[in-house]
């Protein structure tokens, strides 16, 4: 089941750089909720698609122009790691940003994410999945 939860995740990944937001509601527990620790004030009271939608929301306000693109997915049984490279600019100061950040997604035991743990570095993910570089 864990490859099947690599290649659910890929596909949500994708569902959302293009705005399918129907797929990601079949990817999407009712009560998935996010934890981002590069934007805090990002996290959402919300729950399940609702939590994504406003945390995207957030991170879009803050910083205008941005783009996600997953560069490696580790398959970690219940939980599937995205190294995620994110290119944006500020809002406020209109300098370019570009870093690779860690997405954690924990899946239950019907493959729809109940959790997403966002960390400033791949390093950070790694290490709370209890895996290493």
């Amino acid at each position: 089941m864990s490859e099947e939860n690599a290649e659910r995740v890929r596909l949500a990944f994708d569902s959302f750089t293009r705005g399918d937001m129907d797929a990601i509601s079949e990817f999407i527990d009712p009560s998935f909720e996010v934890d981002d620790r590069v934007v805090p004030e990002a996290n959402p009271s919300e729950r399940g698609v609702d939590a994504l939608i406003a945390n995207a929301a957030h991170v879009y306000e803050a910083f205008g122009e941005i783009s996600w693109e997953p560069r490696e997915v580790v398959d970690a049984g219940n939980r599937v790691l995205v190294r995620v490279h994110v290119s944006m600019t500020g809002q406020s100061t209109a300098l370019p940003v570009e870093e690779d950040v860690g997405h954690v997604y924990a899946l239950n035991e019907k493959g729809k994410a109940v959790k997403l743990d966002i960390f400033r570095t791949w390093a950070e993910a790694l290490e709370a999945a209890g895996l290493s570089e």
